[in-house]
C-alpha cells in the first residue's frame, strides 16, 4: 500500500520492485473491495516461582556473592524490537528487603558470571512488587532477581510477558572449590618480593580448550589485604611459563580492571577470564 503522510495529497509516483527472480506487479483497481486486517501477536505471560536461600540469597552486584543467585535464561524470538514486561514480586510474610533485577544479554545458557554483559539494572526498594517494560531486540538474555543484601531469605515471583518469548533455567557452569591459606611458610607476597614463589599453588588442567574464570576471594580478617593471582603454564608441573606475567597482572589489576577488584564488609574479591588451551595451568 503506497500512502502520503496525509490525506488529499494528489502526486504522481513510480513503484518498482528488484527481485533476483522473475516476479509480477499489478496494480488493484480501486473499485475492488479490501479488507486490511492488521495481525498482532497474542503476548505470552509466563509466571515462576522463585527462593532466596542459603547460598542463593546471594545480594547484590556490590558482593562477590551475587552470581549465585537464582537466574533465568530468556529468549526473544522476533526480529526487530519487543517490548517486555517484567515483575518481581516478594513474599509478604515478614518486613520488605530492598529487590530489584539485572539484565544481561548473553551468547548461550551459561549461568552469568562476569557482569561485563550487563544492560538493565533495575533500582532497589523497599516494596512489595517492581516492574519495567523494556524494548528487546532479538537474542538472548538472563534475568537476575536478588534482594540488595546478602542473606535476606525469602520467596519471589518472577513475571515476564511479551510476544513470542520463552524463559528456561540456566545451565550450571563446572565448578571445583578450594579453601587456601596463607600462613607461615606460604605468606610469600608478589612478585616484587624473592618469596613470592613460596605462596600456595594449584594446578589446573584442561583436556580441550575452554573458556575459564577463576575468582580469588577473601572472607576474613579486619584489615583487607591487597590480593590477586598468577596464572603460568606448565606440562609437568616443574617448568613454568608465564602466561600473565606478574608485572602485567599487577598493572591489570590498578589500571584495566581485567582483574576486578572489590571491597564490602571485608570481603576482597578478584576475578580473571581467559581461554586455556589444551595441558596445565599453575595458579
Amino acid at each position: 500500500v503506497c500512502s502520503t503522510f496525509s490525506p488529499n495529497v494528489r502526486d504522481k509516483f513510480q513503484f518498482l520492485v528488484y527481485s533476483k527472480n522473475p516476479c509480477t506487479v499489478t496494480q488493484l483497481e480501486g473499485s475492488d473491495k479490501h479488507q486490511i486486517e492488521e495481525i498482532q501477536e497474542e503476548a505470552t505471560e509466563i509466571e515462576l516461582d522463585g527462593l532466596w536461600k542459603g547460598d542463593s540469597a546471594a545480594g547484590s552486584l556490590i558482593y562477590p556473592t551475587w552470581r549465585n543467585n537464582p537466574q533465568y535464561f530468556l529468549s526473544v524470538k522476533n526480529p526487530g524490537y519487543t517490548q517486555v514486561t517484567i515483575t518481581l514480586e516478594q513474599s509478604e510474610s515478614g518486613s520488605l528487603e530492598k529487590i530489584g533485577f539485572y539484565l544481561f544479554s548473553t551468547p548461550d545458557f551459561k549461568r552469568i558470571i562476569e557482569p561485563s554483559k550487563l544492560i538493565y539494572e533495575q533500582e532497589f526498594r523497599t516494596v512489595d512488587l517492581t516492574t519495567v517494560d523494556i524494548e528487546l531486540t532479538q537474542g538472548n538474555y538472563v534475568i537476575l532477581p536478588t534482594t540488595k543484601t546478602p542473606s535476606r531469605e525469602r520467596s519471589f515471583k518472577l513475571k515476564v510477558i511479551g510476544t513470542n518469548i520463552a524463559i528456561t533455567q540456566v545451565q550450571e557452569w563446572k565448578m571445583d572449590i578450594i579453601d587456601g591459606e596463607w600462613k607461615e611458610g606460604t605468606d610469600g607476597g608478589c612478585s616484587n618480593y624473592p618469596t613470592w614463589q613460596d605462596n600456595p599453588k594449584f594446578y589446573l588442567t584442561v583436556p580441550e580448550k575452554t573458556k575459564v574464570f577463576i575468582v580469588l576471594q577473601l572472607h576474613k580478617g579486619v584489615k583487607i589485604p591487597r590480593i590477586g593471582f598468577f596464572v603460568l603454564y606448565s606440562k609437568d608441573k616443574t617448568t613454568l611459563r608465564f602466561l600473565i606475567k606478574p608485572r602485567v597482572c599487577l598493572r591489570k589489576i590498578t589500571q584495566f580492571l581485567i582483574l576486578l577488584i572489590w571491597r564490602q564488609e571485608n570481603i576482597l574479591f578478584c576475578q580473571l577470564r581467559l581461554f586455556l588451551k589444551k595441558g596445565g595451568s599453575l595458579l
